[in-house]
Protein backbone atom coordinates (compact mmCIF):
# COMPACT_ATOMS: atom_id res chain seq x y z
CA UNK A 1 0.00 0.00 0.00
CA UNK A 2 2.85 2.40 1.12
CA UNK A 3 4.58 2.06 -2.47
CA UNK A 4 1.29 2.49 -4.01
CA UNK A 5 0.38 5.87 -2.41
CA UNK A 6 4.24 7.07 -3.58
CA UNK A 7 3.33 6.43 -6.86
CA UNK A 8 -0.20 8.08 -6.75
CA UNK A 9 0.68 11.04 -4.44
CA UNK A 10 4.47 11.28 -4.33
CA UNK A 11 5.79 11.04 -8.25
CA UNK A 12 3.16 13.81 -9.41
CA UNK A 13 3.55 16.08 -6.51
CA UNK A 14 7.95 16.20 -7.50
CA UNK A 15 6.76 16.67 -10.74
CA UNK A 16 5.03 19.65 -9.86
CA UNK A 17 7.73 20.98 -7.64
CA UNK A 18 10.49 20.11 -10.41
CA UNK A 19 7.92 22.35 -12.88
CA UNK A 20 7.51 24.85 -10.08
CA UNK A 21 11.78 25.36 -9.91
CA UNK A 22 12.26 25.05 -13.69
CA UNK A 23 9.90 28.22 -14.25
CA UNK A 24 10.34 29.97 -11.60
CA UNK A 25 14.59 30.37 -11.35
CA UNK A 26 14.08 32.58 -14.68
CA UNK A 27 11.25 34.50 -13.19
CA UNK A 28 13.31 35.11 -10.06
CA UNK A 29 16.18 35.73 -12.03
CA UNK A 30 14.83 38.02 -14.04
CA UNK A 31 13.34 40.28 -11.23
CA UNK A 32 16.30 40.11 -9.30
CA UNK A 33 17.79 42.00 -12.61
CA UNK A 34 15.33 44.31 -12.91
CA UNK A 35 15.73 45.25 -9.32
CA UNK A 36 19.64 45.59 -9.51
CA UNK A 37 19.74 47.49 -12.56
CA UNK A 38 16.72 50.38 -11.22
CA UNK A 39 19.29 50.56 -7.99
CA UNK A 40 22.44 51.36 -10.40
CA UNK A 41 20.42 53.83 -12.89
CA UNK A 42 19.50 55.33 -9.09
CA UNK A 43 23.05 55.19 -8.03
CA UNK A 44 24.84 56.53 -11.30
CA UNK A 45 22.68 59.34 -11.06
CA UNK A 46 23.91 59.89 -7.54
CA UNK A 47 27.25 60.00 -8.98
CA UNK A 48 27.02 62.34 -11.46
CA UNK A 49 25.18 64.55 -9.37
CA UNK A 50 27.88 64.42 -6.57
CA UNK A 51 30.74 64.68 -9.43
CA UNK A 52 28.72 67.90 -11.56
CA UNK A 53 29.66 70.76 -9.59
CA UNK A 54 33.25 69.72 -8.21
CA UNK A 55 34.16 68.96 -12.49
CA UNK A 56 32.43 72.27 -13.66
CA UNK A 57 34.88 74.60 -12.70
CA UNK A 58 37.86 71.78 -13.90
CA UNK A 59 36.73 71.77 -17.13
CA UNK A 60 36.24 75.80 -17.42
CA UNK A 61 40.10 76.14 -16.40
CA UNK A 62 41.25 72.87 -18.65
CA UNK A 63 43.35 71.76 -15.64
CA UNK A 64 44.24 68.21 -16.68
CA UNK A 65 46.18 66.92 -13.64
CA UNK A 66 43.31 67.82 -11.48
CA UNK A 67 40.55 66.32 -13.86
CA UNK A 68 42.73 62.98 -13.83
CA UNK A 69 43.29 63.11 -10.19
CA UNK A 70 39.10 63.53 -9.72
CA UNK A 71 38.32 60.79 -11.91
CA UNK A 72 40.56 58.32 -10.31
CA UNK A 73 39.31 59.06 -6.87
CA UNK A 74 36.07 58.58 -7.81
CA UNK A 75 36.85 55.37 -9.63
CA UNK A 76 38.27 53.96 -6.57
CA UNK A 77 34.98 52.23 -5.68
CA UNK A 78 35.22 48.50 -7.38
CA UNK A 79 31.75 48.68 -8.91
CA UNK A 80 32.45 52.28 -10.89
CA UNK A 81 34.44 50.95 -13.13
CA UNK A 82 34.88 53.65 -15.82
CA UNK A 83 34.40 57.88 -16.01
CA UNK A 84 34.46 59.12 -18.83
CA UNK A 85 34.39 63.29 -20.21
CA UNK A 86 33.24 63.43 -23.70
CA UNK A 87 32.60 66.25 -25.70
CA UNK A 88 30.94 66.00 -29.24
CA UNK A 89 31.07 63.66 -32.34
CA UNK A 90 32.21 61.02 -29.78
CA UNK A 91 35.15 62.40 -28.46
CA UNK A 92 37.03 61.37 -25.29
CA UNK A 93 38.42 64.45 -23.55
CA UNK A 94 39.24 63.21 -20.20
CA UNK A 95 39.03 58.99 -19.23
CA UNK A 96 40.40 57.65 -15.44
CA UNK A 97 43.08 55.47 -15.41
CA UNK A 98 42.08 51.95 -16.16
CA UNK A 99 38.46 52.67 -17.95
CA UNK A 100 37.39 49.87 -20.05
CA UNK A 101 37.78 49.28 -23.65
CA UNK A 102 34.98 48.53 -24.68
CA UNK A 103 32.91 51.96 -23.30
CA UNK A 104 33.33 55.06 -25.65
CA UNK A 105 31.47 58.58 -26.18
CA UNK A 106 28.58 59.24 -27.93
CA UNK A 107 28.57 60.24 -31.00
CA UNK A 108 25.35 61.99 -30.98
CA UNK A 109 24.01 65.34 -28.52
CA UNK A 110 22.44 63.94 -26.02
CA UNK A 111 18.87 65.29 -25.07
CA UNK A 112 18.53 63.65 -21.87
CA UNK A 113 19.90 60.73 -19.47
CA UNK A 114 20.40 57.61 -20.54
CA UNK A 115 21.33 54.01 -19.45
CA UNK A 116 22.33 50.56 -21.05
CA UNK A 117 23.83 47.20 -20.91
CA UNK A 118 26.69 46.21 -22.71
CA UNK A 119 28.27 42.69 -22.14
CA UNK A 120 31.98 43.47 -21.64
CA UNK A 121 34.72 40.95 -22.07
CA UNK A 122 33.94 39.30 -18.13
CA UNK A 123 31.26 40.69 -17.17
CA UNK A 124 28.08 42.58 -17.57
CA UNK A 125 28.84 46.44 -17.97
CA UNK A 126 25.84 49.23 -17.14
CA UNK A 127 26.49 52.76 -19.14
CA UNK A 128 24.98 55.73 -17.71
CA UNK A 129 25.65 59.08 -20.12
CA UNK A 130 24.37 62.01 -18.57
CA UNK A 131 25.08 65.71 -20.72
CA UNK A 132 25.89 68.28 -19.26
CA UNK A 133 23.77 71.83 -18.90
CA UNK A 134 26.61 74.28 -18.68
CA UNK A 135 28.44 72.71 -21.86
CA UNK A 136 25.61 72.46 -23.88
CA UNK A 137 27.14 73.96 -26.39
CA UNK A 138 29.93 72.06 -27.05
CA UNK A 139 27.75 68.87 -26.28
CA UNK A 140 29.94 67.95 -23.12
CA UNK A 141 28.27 64.64 -21.11
CA UNK A 142 29.50 62.46 -18.57
CA UNK A 143 29.33 58.86 -19.40
CA UNK A 144 29.57 56.37 -15.85
CA UNK A 145 30.27 52.87 -16.05
CA UNK A 146 29.49 50.12 -13.26
CA UNK A 147 30.72 46.55 -13.35
CA UNK A 148 27.57 44.48 -12.80
CA UNK A 149 29.23 41.20 -12.36
CA UNK A 150 27.94 41.32 -9.05
CA UNK A 151 24.58 40.37 -9.89
CA UNK A 152 25.48 37.38 -11.69
CA UNK A 153 27.60 36.24 -7.54
CA UNK A 154 23.91 37.25 -6.02
CA UNK A 155 21.64 35.35 -8.69
CA UNK A 156 23.69 32.67 -8.43
CA UNK A 157 23.09 32.53 -4.43
CA UNK A 158 19.84 33.25 -4.71
CA UNK A 159 19.54 30.11 -7.40
CA UNK A 160 20.60 28.02 -4.88
CA UNK A 161 18.92 29.12 -2.31
CA UNK A 162 15.33 28.84 -4.12
CA UNK A 163 16.22 25.11 -5.38
CA UNK A 164 17.25 24.48 -1.77
CA UNK A 165 13.94 25.93 -0.06
CA UNK A 166 11.85 23.49 -2.87
CA UNK A 167 13.48 20.92 -2.74
CA UNK A 168 12.98 20.97 1.76
CA UNK A 169 9.61 21.84 1.02
CA UNK A 170 8.72 18.85 -1.37
CA UNK A 171 10.69 16.54 0.70
CA UNK A 172 8.51 17.64 3.89
CA UNK A 173 5.57 17.92 2.03
CA UNK A 174 5.62 14.67 0.18
CA UNK A 175 6.53 12.98 3.45
CA UNK A 176 3.07 14.29 4.76
CA UNK A 177 0.83 13.77 2.51
CA UNK A 178 2.29 10.15 1.88
CA UNK A 179 1.57 9.83 5.51
CA UNK A 180 -1.60 10.81 5.82
CA UNK A 181 -2.98 9.12 3.09
CA UNK A 182 -1.30 5.66 4.34
CA UNK A 183 -3.06 6.70 7.36
CA UNK A 184 -6.70 7.44 5.95
CA UNK A 185 -6.25 4.75 3.22
CA UNK A 186 -5.38 1.78 5.83
CA UNK A 187 -8.15 3.12 7.90
CA UNK A 188 -10.54 2.85 5.40
CA UNK A 189 -9.79 -0.35 4.14
CA UNK A 190 -9.98 -1.95 7.73
CA UNK A 191 -13.00 -0.42 7.93
CA UNK A 192 -14.46 -1.48 4.49
CA UNK A 193 -13.54 -4.66 5.20
CA UNK A 194 -14.43 -5.20 8.68
CA UNK A 195 -18.32 -4.40 7.79
CA UNK A 196 -17.90 -6.61 4.68
CA UNK A 197 -17.73 -9.51 6.62
CA UNK A 198 -19.85 -8.47 9.62
CA UNK A 199 -23.19 -7.51 7.30
CA UNK A 200 -22.16 -8.93 3.53
CA UNK A 201 -21.96 -7.16 0.32
CA UNK A 202 -25.67 -7.10 0.32
CA UNK A 203 -26.95 -7.18 3.30
CA UNK A 204 -28.19 -5.07 6.14
CA UNK A 205 -27.01 -1.17 5.51
CA UNK A 206 -23.68 -0.74 7.47
CA UNK A 207 -23.99 1.52 10.70
CA UNK A 208 -20.12 2.36 10.66
CA UNK A 209 -19.03 6.02 9.05
CA UNK A 210 -17.87 3.52 6.49
CA UNK A 211 -21.52 3.04 5.23
CA UNK A 212 -20.84 5.81 2.30
CA UNK A 213 -17.88 3.81 0.56
CA UNK A 214 -20.22 0.80 1.22
CA UNK A 215 -23.32 2.09 -0.83
CA UNK A 216 -20.91 3.09 -3.89
CA UNK A 217 -19.39 -0.42 -3.85
CA UNK A 218 -22.89 -2.20 -3.43
CA UNK A 219 -23.82 0.32 -6.64
CA UNK A 220 -21.08 -0.53 -8.96
CA UNK A 221 -22.04 -4.06 -8.18
CA UNK A 222 -25.24 -3.90 -9.11
CA UNK A 223 -24.20 -1.54 -12.20
CA UNK A 224 -21.89 -4.32 -13.17
CA UNK A 225 -24.26 -7.26 -13.44
CA UNK A 226 -26.56 -5.50 -15.30
CA UNK A 227 -23.76 -4.67 -17.65
CA UNK A 228 -22.83 -8.61 -17.80
CA UNK A 229 -26.85 -9.29 -18.60
CA UNK A 230 -27.23 -6.68 -21.08
CA UNK A 231 -24.29 -7.95 -22.72
CA UNK A 232 -25.52 -11.19 -23.09
CA UNK A 233 -29.34 -10.77 -23.84
CA UNK A 234 -29.02 -7.68 -26.26
CA UNK A 235 -28.82 -9.63 -29.29
CA UNK A 236 -32.11 -11.48 -27.68
CA UNK A 237 -33.80 -9.02 -26.49
CA UNK A 238 -32.96 -5.67 -28.09
CA UNK A 239 -34.55 -3.16 -25.73
CA UNK A 240 -33.88 0.43 -25.86
CA UNK A 241 -32.21 -0.36 -22.88
CA UNK A 242 -30.03 -2.81 -24.06
CA UNK A 243 -29.04 -0.49 -27.22
CA UNK A 244 -27.98 2.02 -25.05
CA UNK A 245 -26.34 -0.12 -23.40
CA UNK A 246 -24.07 -1.13 -26.42
CA UNK A 247 -23.79 2.53 -27.40
CA UNK A 248 -22.19 3.45 -24.04
CA UNK A 249 -19.71 0.53 -24.27
CA UNK A 250 -18.70 -0.22 -27.59
CA UNK A 251 -19.13 3.11 -29.47
CA UNK A 252 -18.45 5.37 -26.52
CA UNK A 253 -20.82 7.01 -26.17
CA UNK A 254 -20.49 8.43 -29.73
CA UNK A 255 -23.60 10.97 -30.60
CA UNK A 256 -25.58 8.91 -33.40
CA UNK A 257 -26.49 11.52 -36.17
CA UNK A 258 -28.98 10.21 -39.06
CA UNK A 259 -28.90 11.22 -42.23
CA UNK A 260 -31.65 10.56 -45.09
CA UNK A 261 -33.67 12.75 -47.94
CA UNK A 262 -37.40 11.71 -45.62
CA UNK A 263 -37.65 13.15 -42.63
CA UNK A 264 -39.39 10.88 -39.79
CA UNK A 265 -42.12 13.42 -38.48
CA UNK A 266 -43.54 16.10 -41.45
CA UNK A 267 -45.22 19.20 -40.53
CA UNK A 268 -48.44 20.15 -43.21
CA UNK A 269 -50.43 23.08 -42.72
CA UNK A 270 -54.13 21.66 -43.20
CA UNK A 271 -56.38 24.60 -43.72
CA UNK A 272 -55.92 27.00 -40.27
CA UNK A 273 -54.22 24.28 -38.70
CA UNK A 274 -49.99 22.25 -38.93
CA UNK A 275 -50.63 18.63 -38.58
CA UNK A 276 -47.94 15.95 -37.81
CA UNK A 277 -48.08 13.49 -40.69
CA UNK A 278 -45.73 10.54 -40.16
CA UNK A 279 -44.52 8.73 -43.82
CA UNK A 280 -44.77 5.49 -44.13
CA UNK A 281 -41.53 4.36 -45.08
CA UNK A 282 -40.00 1.10 -44.01
CA UNK A 283 -36.53 3.20 -43.25
CA UNK A 284 -37.73 5.24 -40.66
CA UNK A 285 -39.54 2.29 -39.23
CA UNK A 286 -36.47 0.42 -38.89
CA UNK A 287 -34.58 3.64 -37.64
CA UNK A 288 -36.69 6.16 -35.59
CA UNK A 289 -36.52 4.14 -32.44
CA UNK A 290 -32.96 3.66 -32.50
CA UNK A 291 -32.19 7.33 -32.59
CA UNK A 292 -35.20 8.00 -30.33
CA UNK A 293 -33.34 5.83 -27.81
CA UNK A 294 -30.30 7.01 -28.10
CA UNK A 295 -31.11 10.73 -28.26
CA UNK A 296 -29.13 11.57 -31.31
CA UNK A 297 -29.93 13.62 -34.65
CA UNK A 298 -31.74 13.01 -37.45
CA UNK A 299 -30.84 15.04 -40.67
CA UNK A 300 -33.11 15.21 -43.32
CA UNK A 301 -35.08 17.20 -45.76
CA UNK A 302 -37.54 19.44 -44.93
CA UNK A 303 -40.40 18.85 -47.68
CA UNK A 304 -43.48 19.93 -45.49
CA UNK A 305 -45.77 22.74 -46.29
CA UNK A 306 -45.08 24.12 -42.64
CA UNK A 307 -41.93 22.74 -41.77
CA UNK A 308 -40.10 26.10 -41.61
CA UNK A 309 -42.82 27.56 -39.00
CA UNK A 310 -41.98 24.64 -36.55
CA UNK A 311 -38.33 25.07 -36.58
CA UNK A 312 -35.85 27.25 -34.84
CA UNK A 313 -33.17 29.55 -35.69
CA UNK A 314 -30.60 26.24 -36.38
CA UNK A 315 -33.48 24.61 -38.09
CA UNK A 316 -34.36 21.73 -35.53
CA UNK A 317 -37.21 20.91 -34.19
CA UNK A 318 -37.56 18.37 -31.07
CA UNK A 319 -39.25 15.20 -31.73
CA UNK A 320 -41.79 13.01 -31.89
CA UNK A 321 -44.06 15.70 -30.76
CA UNK A 322 -46.26 13.85 -27.98
CA UNK A 323 -42.72 13.21 -26.31
CA UNK A 324 -39.40 14.80 -27.65
CA UNK A 325 -36.28 12.22 -27.57
CA UNK A 326 -34.07 13.73 -30.02
CA UNK A 327 -33.47 16.63 -33.05
CA UNK A 328 -34.26 16.73 -36.46
CA UNK A 329 -32.28 18.80 -38.30
CA UNK A 330 -34.54 20.20 -41.54
CA UNK A 331 -31.93 21.19 -44.57
CA UNK A 332 -34.01 23.07 -47.41
CA UNK A 333 -33.88 22.63 -50.79
CA UNK A 334 -34.90 24.87 -53.66
CA UNK A 335 -37.53 23.68 -56.43
CA UNK A 336 -35.09 23.25 -59.04
CA UNK A 337 -32.92 20.97 -56.52
CA UNK A 338 -35.02 18.87 -55.67
CA UNK A 339 -36.20 18.48 -59.38
CA UNK A 340 -32.77 17.68 -60.30
CA UNK A 341 -30.79 16.09 -57.08
CA UNK A 342 -34.20 13.71 -55.89
CA UNK A 343 -35.78 13.25 -58.69
CA UNK A 344 -33.20 13.97 -61.91
CA UNK A 345 -30.21 12.29 -60.94
CA UNK A 346 -31.39 9.62 -57.90
CA UNK A 347 -34.74 8.52 -59.41
CA UNK A 348 -34.13 8.59 -63.55
CA UNK A 349 -30.51 7.75 -63.26
CA UNK A 350 -29.50 5.66 -60.05
CA UNK A 351 -32.95 3.87 -59.30
CA UNK A 352 -33.78 2.40 -62.44
CA UNK A 353 -29.92 1.66 -62.83
CA UNK A 354 -29.79 -0.28 -59.86
CA UNK A 355 -33.11 -1.93 -60.64
CA UNK A 356 -32.02 -3.01 -63.72
CA UNK A 357 -35.17 -2.07 -64.31
CA UNK A 358 -36.85 -1.59 -68.23
CA UNK A 359 -35.94 2.06 -68.44
CA UNK A 360 -33.20 3.57 -69.54
CA UNK A 361 -31.34 4.93 -67.15
CA UNK A 362 -30.96 9.15 -67.99
CA UNK A 363 -27.45 10.83 -66.45
CA UNK A 364 -28.18 14.64 -67.04
CA UNK A 365 -24.57 16.82 -66.19
CA UNK A 366 -27.01 19.85 -64.52
CA UNK A 367 -29.02 16.59 -62.51
CA UNK A 368 -24.96 15.70 -61.20
CA UNK A 369 -24.00 19.25 -60.49
CA UNK A 370 -27.54 19.32 -57.97
CA UNK A 371 -26.70 15.63 -56.59
CA UNK A 372 -23.33 17.37 -55.72
CA UNK A 373 -24.69 20.57 -54.17
CA UNK A 374 -27.23 18.95 -52.48
CA UNK A 375 -24.68 16.46 -50.80
CA UNK A 376 -22.33 19.54 -50.02
CA UNK A 377 -25.50 20.95 -48.11
CA UNK A 378 -25.62 17.78 -45.96
CA UNK A 379 -22.38 17.64 -45.14
CA UNK A 380 -22.61 20.64 -43.81
CA UNK A 381 -25.39 20.16 -41.55
CA UNK A 382 -23.58 17.26 -40.38
CA UNK A 383 -20.94 18.60 -39.31
CA UNK A 384 -22.61 21.26 -37.53
CA UNK A 385 -24.76 18.93 -35.93
CA UNK A 386 -21.68 16.80 -34.48
CA UNK A 387 -20.92 17.90 -30.65
CA UNK A 388 -17.38 16.59 -30.88
CA UNK A 389 -15.07 14.88 -33.44
CA UNK A 390 -16.08 11.05 -33.86
CA UNK A 391 -19.71 10.74 -33.75
CA UNK A 392 -21.55 8.20 -35.54
CA UNK A 393 -23.11 8.80 -38.80
CA UNK A 394 -25.61 6.87 -40.28
CA UNK A 395 -26.42 7.60 -44.16
CA UNK A 396 -29.12 6.24 -45.78
CA UNK A 397 -29.61 5.21 -49.55
CA UNK A 398 -28.66 6.10 -53.09
CA UNK A 399 -29.87 9.79 -52.61
CA UNK A 400 -26.20 9.83 -50.72
CA UNK A 401 -23.93 8.10 -52.37
CA UNK A 402 -21.14 11.47 -51.98
CA UNK A 403 -21.59 12.06 -48.14
CA UNK A 404 -18.94 9.55 -46.95
CA UNK A 405 -16.59 11.37 -48.42
CA UNK A 406 -18.00 14.89 -48.01
CA UNK A 407 -18.45 14.22 -44.21
CA UNK A 408 -14.70 12.55 -43.89
CA UNK A 409 -13.27 15.23 -45.19
CA UNK A 410 -15.01 17.96 -42.42
CA UNK A 411 -15.05 15.02 -39.52
CA UNK A 412 -12.35 12.88 -40.30
CA UNK A 413 -12.35 10.75 -37.10
CA UNK A 414 -16.23 10.81 -37.31
CA UNK A 415 -17.58 6.62 -37.77
CA UNK A 416 -19.45 6.70 -41.03
CA UNK A 417 -21.87 4.00 -42.10
CA UNK A 418 -23.69 3.92 -45.41
CA UNK A 419 -26.56 1.58 -46.00
CA UNK A 420 -27.71 0.97 -49.31
CA UNK A 421 -31.47 0.11 -49.36
CA UNK A 422 -32.13 -0.89 -53.38
CA UNK A 423 -30.21 -3.48 -54.89
CA UNK A 424 -26.33 -2.74 -56.85
CA UNK A 425 -25.73 -4.51 -60.27
CA UNK A 426 -23.23 -5.68 -61.98
CA UNK A 427 -20.12 -3.90 -62.89
CA UNK A 428 -21.13 -3.77 -66.50
CA UNK A 429 -24.58 -2.62 -65.70
CA UNK A 430 -23.05 0.16 -62.97
CA UNK A 431 -20.43 1.06 -65.36
CA UNK A 432 -23.10 2.81 -67.41
CA UNK A 433 -23.17 6.08 -64.84
CA UNK A 434 -20.54 8.93 -65.85
CA UNK A 435 -19.91 9.69 -62.76
CA UNK A 436 -19.23 5.87 -61.44
CA UNK A 437 -15.78 6.97 -60.37
CA UNK A 438 -16.77 9.51 -58.52
CA UNK A 439 -19.63 8.02 -56.51
CA UNK A 440 -17.27 4.49 -55.96
CA UNK A 441 -14.36 6.48 -54.29
CA UNK A 442 -16.96 8.25 -52.14
CA UNK A 443 -18.65 5.46 -50.47
CA UNK A 444 -15.33 3.91 -50.04
CA UNK A 445 -14.82 6.40 -47.51
CA UNK A 446 -17.64 5.33 -45.27
CA UNK A 447 -16.18 2.99 -42.67
CA UNK A 448 -19.29 0.44 -43.13
CA UNK A 449 -20.68 -0.50 -46.24
CA UNK A 450 -24.26 -2.05 -46.18
CA UNK A 451 -26.10 -4.00 -48.54
CA UNK A 452 -29.42 -5.86 -48.63
CA UNK A 453 -27.59 -9.34 -49.51
CA UNK A 454 -24.64 -10.90 -50.08
CA UNK A 455 -25.12 -10.92 -53.59
CA UNK A 456 -25.33 -7.50 -53.63
CA UNK A 457 -22.17 -7.04 -51.82
CA UNK A 458 -20.39 -9.03 -54.28
CA UNK A 459 -21.51 -6.35 -57.06
CA UNK A 460 -20.27 -4.33 -55.57
CA UNK A 461 -16.56 -5.31 -54.72
CA UNK A 462 -16.51 -6.50 -58.61
CA UNK A 463 -17.52 -2.76 -59.62
CA UNK A 464 -14.61 -1.52 -56.88
CA UNK A 465 -12.43 -4.00 -58.59
CA UNK A 466 -13.51 -2.65 -62.14
CA UNK A 467 -13.18 1.28 -61.98
CA UNK A 468 -11.26 1.75 -58.75
CA UNK A 469 -7.07 1.61 -58.31
CA UNK A 470 -7.65 -0.62 -54.40
CA UNK A 471 -6.97 -3.40 -52.25
CA UNK A 472 -10.23 -5.88 -52.14
CA UNK A 473 -10.04 -8.56 -49.48
CA UNK A 474 -12.98 -10.78 -50.35
CA UNK A 475 -12.95 -13.48 -48.18
CA UNK A 476 -12.96 -10.53 -45.01
CA UNK A 477 -15.09 -8.69 -47.49
CA UNK A 478 -13.19 -4.88 -46.87
CA UNK A 479 -11.75 -2.54 -49.21
CA UNK A 480 -8.89 -0.32 -49.06
CA UNK A 481 -8.03 2.74 -50.57
CA UNK A 482 -4.61 4.50 -49.56
CA UNK A 483 -5.27 4.13 -45.78
CA UNK A 484 -9.20 4.35 -45.17
CA UNK A 485 -10.75 0.24 -45.13
CA UNK A 486 -14.08 0.16 -45.77
CA UNK A 487 -15.93 -2.88 -44.61
CA UNK A 488 -18.60 -4.38 -47.36
CA UNK A 489 -21.13 -6.11 -45.37
CA UNK A 490 -24.51 -7.53 -45.83
CA UNK A 491 -27.22 -6.58 -43.63
CA UNK A 492 -30.64 -7.95 -44.51
CA UNK A 493 -33.61 -6.27 -43.02
CA UNK A 494 -36.66 -7.56 -43.41
CA UNK A 495 -40.14 -9.22 -40.87
CA UNK A 496 -38.99 -12.29 -39.54
CA UNK A 497 -41.34 -15.31 -40.95
CA UNK A 498 -42.54 -17.57 -39.59
CA UNK A 499 -43.30 -16.07 -36.67
CA UNK A 500 -41.99 -17.67 -32.97
CA UNK A 501 -45.03 -18.08 -31.56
Amino acid sequence: MLKHVLWKFGIPLLLALGGVTYFAIPFAERLLTEWFQADVDMRAQLVFNSIEEGLEPLLATRSDLQIRRYLSRITSDRRLVAVLVCAGAGRTLYRADGAVEEVSCPTAPLPAASFELVQGSQSLLHIARFPMAKFAAQNYSVTIVHDLGFIDRRQSRARDYLVGFLALSGAVVLLLCVLVAWVVLRGWVAALVRDIRRLGMLGAEATHPAQGVLSQVRQVLREIEDTHRLEADFRENWTPEALQQVVRVHLENAQLIVVSNREPYVHNRVGAEVEVQYPASGMVTALEPVVRACAGVWVAHGSGTADREVVDLHDRVRVPPQDPRYSLRRVWLTESEEQGYYYGFSNEGLWPLCHLAYVRPTFRSADWQHYRTVSERFADAVRKEARGERPLVLVQDYHFSLLPGLIRQRLPDATIALFWHIPWPNEETFGICPWRSEILQSMLQADILGFHTRYHCQNFLSAVDRYIESHIDREHSTVTTGDRVCNVTAYPISIEWPPLW
